[in-house]
């Protein structure tokens, strides 16, 4: 899906009208889609839940300096504008889509699904890491082939809804960034080019505010602390940017903030959500759910910006903060249900009836377990 993306991409490039334009743009989300909630999937199949926020929130950070680098690769590609008659807009598709269909390329030979086909591993070392993983989340059931029935189980837990809405909260924020970001620095004094150029800082703040955060909750063993700091600071950030009024500076510093705060905040959620899961259908289906009703976020995020609010965009910087704060409760209220879980699995009464269930249920309904014990 990676490579066809890249190869789509590349295709932008040649595009001559709108309606072709149009379609690369629809077969793009097509092929983006499954990407994030596949290497997500991933690496919780391959990490316990004190060894996974380092590598979740590393794996974010990627998306931190890319975003940072987009600005200074934008910035240096504007030279190539009318190298081999290609306009620069037309090289930064080509260059970007050779590099991530190259990428794809190479890894598909690489990436492993499930340590049980982890080639880069000897016997041993598969089964002591298989045996290891289910002693903090169970057996994956990766040979049991699952039914209907057993997808149709993960969406009557409410713990589902309440990780997609905190998820759905937090992306709009984070997909706004990249419309005022780039207004608040070009109105420092910088040109188009510079303001691009400038836009590198604040994303590499965010990069090191995340692995902080993360090697920080991996060794405490604790992800709500860390989920509430980083959206206390992007709540912050976006007050500084709508109340410092003509002092673009203030605002520039506001930048930084909510970069650190909610481009943190999505790793520990989603690493949080995809450790509770267990089990191959639950994890599978459960990540895919959250991240992909999530991202219809996305949409609103696009409209709440106009150009006519600029260069203030009050009223998409305010429904932001909302957002951003609305995120925080519910992560909250996901933590008040993992507790509530886990106190239920201690009664006698759930101890027996998940006594009588089939082996099979047991190891298909994997967090349900009693003696799973919910992160938090």
């Amino acid at each position: 899906m990676i490579f066809l993306f890249g190869i789509v991409t590349i295709c932008v490039a040649f595009t001559k009208n709108y309606g072709g334009l149009i379609v690369c743009r629809l077969l793009l989300g097509v092929f983006e889609a499954g990407s994030f909630p596949s290497i997500f999937y991933i690496m919780a199949n391959f990490y316990n839940k004190l060894e996974a926020q380092r590598r979740f929130s590393i794996f974010f950070s990627c998306t931190c300096l890319a975003g940072g680098c987009a600005g200074a690769l934008a910035f240096r590609i504007h030279d190539l504008n009318g190298t081999h008659g290609y306009s620069s807009w037309k090289w930064i598709y080509l260059i970007e889509g050779s590099f991530t269909a190259g990428l794809a390329f190479v890894l598909f030979f690489l990436v492993t699904d499930f340590p049980e086909q982890a080639r880069f591993m000897t016997q041993h070392e598969r089964d002591f890491l298989k045996k290891k993983l289910e002693i903090y989340s169970g057996n994956s059931g990766f040979e049991i082939k699952q039914t209907w029935a057993d997808i149709g189980k993960v969406f009557k837990e409410p713990l589902l809804y309440l990780a997609a809405l905190a998820y759905f909260f937090v992306i709009v924020p984070s997909y706004s960034y990249a419309f005022f970001a780039p207004t608040i620095i070009k109105l420092l004094g910088y040109t188009n080019m510079e303001a691009q150029s400038h836009s590198i800082y604040p994303w590499l703040c965010s990069l090191g505010f995340s692995i902080i955060v993360a090697f920080a909750s991996d060794k405490m063993g604790r992800r709500l602390p860390f989920a509430i700091l980083a959206g206390i600071v992007a709540i912050v950030g976006f007050a500084m940017v709508l109340g410092g009024g003509k002092d673009y500076h203030v605002k520039y510093g506001g930048c930084f903030l909510i970069a650190m705060g909610l481009y943190t905040f999505m790793p520990v959620m989603v690493c949080w959500m995809s450790l509770n899961f267990s089990g191959h259908t639950r994890k599978s289906v459960g990540t895919a759910f959250v991240i992909g009703f999530g991202n219809i976020g996305g949409i609103i995020s696009s409209y709440i910006f106009p150009n006519t609010d600029a260069p203030d965009y009050k009223k998409g910087l305010g429904i932001c903060l909302a957002f951003s704060a609305m995120a925080v409760i519910f992560i909250i209220l996901y933590f008040l249900r993992l507790c509530q879980m886990n106190r239920k699995k201690q009664k006698i009464e759930y101890q027996e009836k998940w006594a009588a269930r089939t082996p099979r249920e047991k190891i298909m309904d994997g967090d349900l377990n009693p003696a799973f014990r919910y992160l938090y």
